[in-house]
């Protein structure tokens, strides 16, 4: 919608390094036939022309919504970076509010998993870097799950 674009637009403004704004940032990491994961990922499209893959809402999906899920998805998808909007008003992203793993990371009260390093953060995006996810073929070795500190057992994920 365009209110959820407008606000997203804003924070992506805001710089995450001197000089340098998230949207800018995202823009010359992100190639234009790259693909990230966020929140508020229609917006994302839209305003950086870059592919997303959205997160919905816990509610709606039946793929696990842990660390060892968002791997998954993002291996998938050969998706680099994850998108978070920790300065958002939680009416704003739900999809964030409403999942544990997302919204400790970004408020930044819970440790990221070994695979998931901070790129770069601000007090309105935060951006996280799994650079093994964007070249992960099918079949390849994974990290177990261990390293990941999630269960053993693993549904098929579709």
């Amino acid at each position: 919608s365009p209110a959820r674009s407008g606000w997203a637009s804003e924070m992506l403004s805001t710089d995450v390094e001197p000089g340098i704004s998230a949207k800018t940032w995202l823009l010359s990491h992100v190639p234009a036939d790259g693909v990230f994961v966020a929140v508020n990922g229609q917006a994302l499209h839209y305003i950086l022309g870059r592919d997303v893959v959205a997160v919905i809402m816990p509610e709606a999906t039946n793929r696990r919504i842990d660390a060892y899920g968002y791997r998954t998805l993002m291996e998938k998808f050969h998706a680099r970076y994850l998108v978070l909007f920790p300065g958002a008003p939680s009416y704003s992203v739900p999809e964030q509010e409403e999942n544990p793993f997302l919204r400790g990371l970004a408020e930044g009260r819970e440790p990221a998993p070994d695979w998931l390093i901070p790129a770069v953060r601000n007090s309105t995006v935060a951006i996280y870097d799994c650079p093994q996810c964007a070249g992960f073929t099918p079949g390849a070795s994974r990290t177990s799950e261990a390293t990941l500190r999630t269960p053993a057992a693993i549904p098929h994920i579709r």
